[in-house]
């Protein structure tokens, strides 16, 4: 029997039901027992992928991962004119035609998981992900996609992000297949990009409690790192570190290239690498394996990656990749770039893969054999020259505080202008200091994942705190009409709310009671408004039932307006009153004149 020391990416059998179980960090969460005739969407229910240590279980078969990255290239295909063309991705599960051509040769490949990097989540994936789970075939997904992630150089949480991973776990929770999702692939990649680690983080926190929230099966939430030598240590540290268990990462990837042609657990690095992780508390794997500087490759790193030499510490890998590219990776070649359904041809790689992975024997593992990992928390490493990520986290992004924030501002974005990431730096070079402080107004639409600091409104979506940014360049320049143009991109809103009127819009489905007023914060509403006195009462000031609020879809996000009943009718009779005096003393003349 073989002897595991490390906690193992596993899928339980127990003859005709099947637990369904996660993991958060050595917490089990057993899901509903569901009969292996059971299917939802036609998916067969012996795939319910688990991440947990087998104590509870008598006969289980552990998953090593012998994956590959499956995603086609949008260059190969941007040209056919389909709806890619402007998302910048082609997502293979939401093609039949992909998938069901692939299909025989991911069987032939042998192997049990595939790594898509940029999901559809508006597309249906019911006929890719029931083949896939036929074929016995799990997916692990990335949240981001290319327009949408975390940026290493410019981080940010924000509601645009946030939403973009929300949508992407509701479009594929409720297959039983998907093993995970990465919250972020090489985000932090080098000594100089360390501050964006906590962005990264705050995502998997905030994922994992959409996912509670939702009653969703507790899918693992993990992180795809490269091998960078001068961060490894601290990188890994600080994905499981501290006594926040909802934001540590779930399961740990790592994009290692070390091993190339014919080398030997020895002179790769792989027995370093064992040695960095061998206690690690959570499931370690290669999220990406394949070095191509000798082709075809042999790679005689599967070999070693399932022997006892590696096995207590690494659960397996994922293949870099399916799809031939410029960068010469692949194991397959389209035929015909222009056509979706093209025919693929076999590369010289793809037969040494075969026969590697064809070799993978995982044996059973017994519950009394297991050896569990060490548990507890870890500690977490102090701030160095090469790595400067705080632990303090960027807060959940609040979308009523920042709608409230938009219903406030006098000059905005224009609803339908475009603005480059130039166009956006210059007007923030004009509008924020080069030396930042906390009490200038792009502190409030700014994050510093170095020092823990964020401002209340950096949460807020991008066109967000492009208004924030575009009002603030207004009013410092006296509100002057010419300060509220930039060329047509920004417009004067003349009919913003009042302060009454945050005073008076509550937020929706919300368990406490909290209006715009106390959202946006009196501080920055006297900034914006002019002082006034906090507890000064305004005529008719009580709250308003949401049938009362009518939401305006204004920029991309919702701009919040208030209509009072009361102050209706006081205008609709002072208007009558006004017309009356209008019409007798137009008499009056008429009857001095006759």
């Amino acid at each position: 029997m073989k002897f595991i020391n490390s906690i193992k990416l596993l899928a339980l059998f127990a003859g005709g039901e099947i637990a369904q179980c996660a993991i958060s960090n050595g917490n089990i969460g057993i899901g509903h027992q569901a009969s292996i005739q059971d299917s939802q969407f036609g998916l067969t229910n012996s795939l319910n992928p688990v991440l947990k240590a087998p104590n509870a279980y008598s006969h289980i078969a552990p998953i090593e991962v012998y994956g590959i990255a499956y995603q086609p290239d949008f260059n190969h295909y941007h040209h056919a004119g389909k709806a890619e063309d402007k998302k910048g991705y082609i997502d293979p599960l939401a093609y039949s035609e992909i998938c069901s051509r692939d299909i025989e040769y991911l069987k032939e490949l042998n192997v049990n998981v595939i790594r898509v990097y940029a999901i559809d989540p508006q597309a249906n994936h019911d006929y890719c992900m029931n083949l896939l789970a036929k074929n016995n075939i799990y997916l692990i997904a990335d949240l981001s996609e290319p327009k949408a992630s975390v940026d290493r150089k410019e981080p940010t949480w924000d509601g645009d992000l946030y939403d973009r991973y929300k949508n992407v776990v509701d479009a594929l929770e409720k297959y039983n297949n998907v093993l995970g999702f990465f919250a972020g692939n090489e985000v932090v990649n080098d000594r100089t990009t360390t501050s964006a680690a906590p962005f990264v983080r705050a995502s998997i926190r905030d994922v994992k409690k959409h996912i509670v929230k939702k009653k969703y099966r507790n899918i693992p939430i993990g992180y795809s790192t490269n091998d960078d030598s001068q961060i490894r240590d601290f990188l890994s540290n600080y994905f499981i570190c501290g006594d926040d268990n909802t934001s540590k990462a779930d399961f740990y990837g790592i994009n290692n290239y070390e091993w190339c042609g014919h080398s030997t657990f020895r002179t790769s690095g792989y027995s370093e690498r064992v040695a960095d992780f061998k206690n690690f508390p959570i499931p370690v794997f290669f999220s990406e394996f394949g070095c191509n500087t000798v082709r075809p490759r042999p790679f005689t790193e599967v070999d070693a990656l399932f022997s006892p030499l590696m096995s207590d510490a690494f659960s397996g890998g994922i293949m870099y990749m399916y799809f031939e590219e410029q960068n010469q990776f692949g194991v397959v070649e389209i035929v015909d770039s222009k056509n979706l359904s093209s025919p693929v041809k076999k590369l010289e790689d793809f037969k040494f893969l075969q026969y590697e992975y064809g070799k993978v024997n995982i044996k059973g593992v017994h519950r009394e054999d297991y050896k569990p990992s060490a548990t507890g928390n870890v500690s977490c490493k102090e701030q160095t020259e090469n790595w400067k990520a705080s632990t303090v986290l960027p807060n959940t992004p609040d979308q009523f505080k920042c709608d409230c924030l938009l219903s406030a501002l006098s000059c905005t974005k224009a609803p339908i202008a475009t603005i480059t990431l130039e166009e956006r730096k210059d007007l923030y070079g004009k509008i924020c200091s080069a030396n930042e402080s906390e009490t200038l107004p792009c502190a409030k639409i700014s994050g510093n994942g170095t020092t823990g600091k964020y401002g209340i409104f950096s949460g807020c979506r991008q066109s967000q705190r492009l208004s924030f940014a575009l009002n603030e360049y207004f009013m410092r320049n006296n509100q002057g009409m010419t300060y509220c143009d930039f060329e047509n991109k920004a417009i004067i809103v003349n009919s913003r709310n009042s302060i009454e009127d945050l005073k008076a819009i509550n937020e929706p489905n919300s368990s406490i009671r909290r209006t715009c007023f106390d959202a946006i914060g009196e501080e920055y509403i006297s900034a914006i408004y002019g002082e006034f006195k906090a507890n000064e009462k305004t005529d008719e000031t009580e709250s308003i039932s949401p049938s009362t609020e009518t939401a305006i879809m204004r920029s991309g996000a919702t701009r919040i307006t208030v209509a009072r009943s009361k102050k209706i009718s006081d205008g609709i009779i002072n208007s009558i009153a006004t017309i009356m005096v209008v019409a007798f003393a137009v008499l009056a003349f008429t009857s001095i004149f006759k």
